[in-house]
């Protein structure tokens, strides 16, 4: 009985890669303004977001929340420029 009582944590890496059609879209003049922007806010907040549902799912904190208009507060992301 106390075997059916473990948990299992299990990892996976998954690595895609472009196809011929995905790999030719930075060339694309109409997709130009995508590299305006940067990805590293983006990919923080989801890093943040898995370490918040992580804390969630381990009881270790609440149900993440999602940003309002009257809790608001100052965000690390908010400013960053490529």
């Amino acid at each position: 009985m106390s075997s059916m009582s473990q948990i299992v944590k299990r990892a996976y890496k998954y690595r895609f890669y472009p196809t011929p059609e995905q790999a030719d879209l930075p060339q694309n003049p109409e997709l130009e303004f995508l590299r305006e922007v940067s990805n590293v806010p983006l990919q923080q907040t989801l890093r943040q977001q898995q370490v918040a549902f992580n804390n969630f799912f381990a009881k270790r904190a609440r149900y993440p929340r999602f940003k309002s208009k009257r809790r608001s507060r100052a965000s690390a992301t908010s400013g960053a420029e490529r």
